[in-house]
C-alpha cells in the first residue's frame, strides 16, 4: 500500500508505542510515479507529481507558516517532464513550481480530450488521458423549514429540494457538496464600533434521499451517478442545520465528474473507512487511471446556485 491514501486524504497516521521505529528506503526503480491532476474549464491546470512511499515509514514533517503540514515522507518531485496533449495534439510542457506541483499556461476546454505524459528520472514513464463532462445546471432549490427530534430536544433543520435535469445521452456522475460563507455582527461596547466577521467552510448535511447509501457519502459531500435517474428531472433532498449565523450565503454545488474520479472517490472513501477495522481487515484497492503509475487524472465541471440565509427565518 502506498502513501496515496495519505496524500489525497490528508490524514496524518501517529503510532504510539515502545517499539523502535525503521525507515525503509525505497529504491526508485522499486517505486511507483503518484500523479494527482483534476482539469476544470474555469482553472489553469495544475498537476501534483510524487514517488510512492511505504506507509511502513514513519510519518515526520513539519509546519509552514501559512500552518499546512508538509509531510517529509512524501517524496515530491521536482525534475519531472509533463506533457500534455489536446485531442492527441502536443499542447503544453507544465512547469514545476514547489512541492511536487506543475502548472500549465492553458485552461482546458470542455469536450476535449486531454492526455498527460510524465517522465521522471529513473522511474517507469507513466500516462493518462481524461475529459471534462458537461456542465449539469442546478434549476431551482426550494426551502422549507422541518423539525428534528434527538433524544435531547427538537431542533430547526432546513430542508433544501435541489432539482435538476440529467442528460439522457451519456452516463453522468455527480459530486454534491455545500459551502457557506458565515457572517457574524456583533457591537464592541469599548471602542463603540460595529464588528462583521465572516468564515467560510464546507457545511456538513444528511440526507435520506433514496438514490443516496451509505457508501455515496464522502466526507462533507455525496456522490452519485444516474443509473436510476437517466434523463430524469430529479429533485434530491438534503436537510441541515437552520441557524448557522446572522446571516449565510449558501452555495450549492452541484459537480459533474468523469466516470474515473467517481471510480477513484468512491475506492479512496472505502479505504479510508477499512482504517482502524482490525488486523483481519481486507484492504481496499484504490482505483487508479495512471497507466504504470498511482492516482487520478480526471475532469470536473460546477454548477452552482446560491441561496442567502438570515436568523429571521426569512430565506431568500
Amino acid at each position: 500500500m502506498y502513501k496515496i491514501l495519505v496524500k489525497s486524504l490528508l490524514l496524518l497516521f501517529i503510532f504510539s508505542s515502545c517499539s523502535k521505529i525503521i525507515d525503509i528506503d525505497i529504491p526508485d526503480k522499486e517505486k511507483h510515479i503518484d500523479v494527482i491532476g483534476v482539469m476544470n474549464s474555469e482553472s489553469i491546470l495544475k498537476m501534483n507529481i510524487s514517488k510512492s512511499v511505504s506507509i511502513l515509514q514513519s510519518t515526520e514533517g513539519y509546519y509552514s507558516e501559512e500552518g499546512n503540514f508538509i509531510s517529509s515522507n512524501i517524496d515530491f518531485v521536482s525534475n519531472a517532464s509533463v506533457k500534455i496533449y489536446e485531442n492527441n495534439v502536443y499542447k503544453d510542457t507544465l512547469s514545476f513550481t514547489e512541492y511536487g506541483n506543475y502548472i500549465a499556461n492553458f485552461k482546458p476546454v470542455v469536450g476535449s480530450t486531454y492526455k498527460i505524459e510524465v517522465n521522471v528520472p529513473n522511474c517507469e514513464t507513466v500516462d493518462a488521458e481524461n475529459t471534462i463532462p458537461d456542465k449539469v445546471e442546478i434549476i431551482l432549490i426550494d426551502t422549507l423549514t422541518v423539525s428534528s427530534t434527538s433524544f435531547i430536544d427538537t431542533e430547526k433543520m432546513l430542508r433544501c429540494e435541489i432539482k435538476f435535469t440529467d442528460p439522457s445521452e451519456v452516463n453522468n456522475y455527480y459530486y454534491f457538496n455545500i459551502c457557506g460563507k458565515k457572517t457574524y455582527t456583533w457591537y464592541d461596547e469599548y471602542n463603540d464600533s460595529l464588528i462583521v466577521w465572516t468564515d467560510s467552510s464546507n457545511v456538513d448535511f444528511d440526507t435520506n434521499d433514496p438514490m443516496i447509501d451509505n457508501d455515496s457519502k464522502i466526507n462533507t459531500g455525496i456522490i452519485f451517478n444516474d443509473n436510476v435517474i437517466n434523463g430524469q428531472t430529479y429533485t434530491l433532498n438534503i436537510d441541515f442545520d437552520k441557524y448557522f449565523s446572522d446571516s449565510t450565503m449558501f452555495h450549492f454545488n452541484l459537480y459533474s465528474i468523469s466516470s474515473d474520479y467517481y471510480l477513484y472517490l468512491k475506492s479512496l472513501n472505502k479505504q479510508r473507512e477499512s482504517i482502524g477495522g482490525g488486523p483481519f481487515t481486507e484492504a481496499v484497492q484504490v482505483y487508479t487511471n495512471i497507466n504504470n503509475g498511482v492516482g487520478i487524472f480526471a475532469g470536473i465541471n460546477k454548477s452552482t446556485y446560491s441561496i442567502l440565509a438570515r436568523n429571521t427565518d426569512n430565506y431568500y
